[in-house]
């Protein structure tokens, strides 16, 4: 696969919170991360730093994207000093042809090309900071040959253009119409000419995938619950957003319930299968972040 990176600073001092990496992992995958912190200047600089060699760091332990901003969320938390992150985390696995991604408040990723999903946003993920629970959705998706998929902070699809705001379905098009080789440097440029007001920073990772001749799997969309999410109609919602019929939304959100009684947590995981859904309910695995030893490779400040 091919990816590009870029970032563009908003008028004012330049270092903003916006940040990204790239890394790879075993068998062949790579991992993207795409955040932004509140607060702009100097003291925004080691918040960000902290942030990202801590959402390696867990990448490079073996845990899935939403493991990662849940295992991490409180331990970032706690050094932002009253501020708040949103952060996006995927790994493409071009055996599979697939990308994993989660959100923490933020964007969900744009992919174009012979599909265009539209991301289920219902239960999404708070952001880090807020004193509450995030890492709790993953979406899996099978990425066709042509496929492009593009990271992006709020700062792009805000930006100001004579009518109105570009907005995320605007960006797309943009995505969509750029040229095979078009970097992340060139999405920037376009969003740039676009817009009468850049009033935030922006940050892009654009992503294009080698051809495969894997076939890919269905869609996935997994949510973590509680007892008192199985019971308040966060899960109907869940699942009405997956195209699950009323009868199956009601059982579904009744087992998670039984199985959260007694675990703690369930995880939902929907597989839109073509012509229905496919849903289970398990109990959550539990993180033993003891034994991935990450004391091996110290989280820099």
């Amino acid at each position: 696969m091919r990816a590009t990176v870029a970032y563009r600073a908003a008028d004012g001092p330049g270092a903003g919170g916006d940040f990204y990496d790239a890394l790879t992992l075993p068998h062949d995958r790579a991992a993207f991360i795409l955040g932004d912190i509140s607060g702009h200047g100097e003291g925004s600089l080691a918040r960000t730093a902290f942030m990202r060699f801590t959402l390696r760091a867990y990448l490079e332990a073996g845990l899935e994207p939403r493991e990662v901003l849940r295992a991490a969320g409180p331990v970032v938390g706690q050094h932002l000093d009253g501020h708040f992150a949103t952060a996006v985390i995927a790994i493409h696995d071009p055996a599979e042809s697939s990308l994993v991604y989660a959100c923490a408040g933020h964007p969900p990723p744009i992919v174009v090309g012979p599909e265009r999903p539209e991301p289920v946003l219902v239960a999404s993920s708070p952001p880090i900071g807020l004193d509450m629970q995030t890492g709790l959705r993953q979406t899996t998706l099978s990425l066709r040959p042509g496929a492009v998929v593009c990271l992006y902070t709020d700062g792009m699809a805000e930006a100001r253009t004579a009518a109105r705001i570009l907005g995320r379905p605007r960006l797309g098009d943009i995505v969509e119409g750029l040229s095979p080789t078009a970097t992340a440097a060139d999405l920037l440029g376009r969003v740039a000419d676009e817009a009468r007001v850049l009033s935030d920073d922006m940050a892009a990772v654009l992503i294009r995938p080698r051809d495969s001749i894997a076939t890919g799997g269905p869609r996935r969309e997994q949510i973590e619950v509680d007892l008192d999410d199985a019971s308040s109609g966060l899960v109907e919602r869940f699942l009405e957003a997956c195209k699950v019929g009323p009868a199956e939304r009601a059982r579904i959100a009744s087992e998670a319930g039984r199985v959260a009684h007694a675990n703690g947590t369930a995880l939902i995981d929907v597989r839109l299968e073509p012509g229905r859904p496919v849903v289970s309910v398990t109990p959550t695995n539990v993180l033993d972040l003891a034994s991935l030893a990450l004391s091996e490779r110290p989280v820099l400040p």
